[in-house]
């Protein structure tokens, strides 16, 4: 890749389901155990996978995401420096809303390309549907 990668999220759904027309992120054991998650549930687990096999040297590769969060500090999309996560300081929530919105737009975009890969034609809009209608979800670790 070159150039700078836009950190823009997954795009709003074009027909938003009119009950819920704004998407939420879900406590994950709630996403996870509800049957009519399913689709979302395995393009999840196969995108992450995709994600962690990547290259690490590629730069929207899990490793080198993974990485503006901690470990290993390195440059990232032309910012010097690494150790970007700055836990405990005023410039967290700033900060990590939009890491969030990196993970969840890169593994987005892993979904999208093992629909048009491995889903029958006559299925896609289905797989598409339910991945335009996924957002990362949360642990409460509380």
């Amino acid at each position: 890749m070159t150039g700078t990668y836009p950190i823009k999220g997954i795009p709003l759904p074009t027909h938003p389901d009119p009950k819920h027309p704004i998407l939420v992120r879900l406590e994950i054991d709630a996403w996870y155990s509800n049957p009519n998650n399913a689709l979302q549930v395995s393009l999840f687990i196969e995108a992450m996978e995709k994600f962690q096999k990547m290259k690490i040297t590629e730069q929207l590769s899990f490793y080198q995401v993974a990485g503006i969060h901690g470990l290993p500090w390195t440059d990232w999309d032309g910012v010097k420096g690494g150790e970007f996560c700055k836990h405990n300081t005023a410039t967290f929530p700033t900060w990590h809303r939009p890491y969030v919105l990196l993970l969840e737009q890169r593994l987005y975009e892993i979904m999208l390309t093992i629909i048009d890969a491995d889903v029958p034609d006559d299925e896609k809009n289905l797989w598409k549907r339910a991945a335009s209608h996924w957002r990362f979800p949360y642990w409460d670790w509380a």
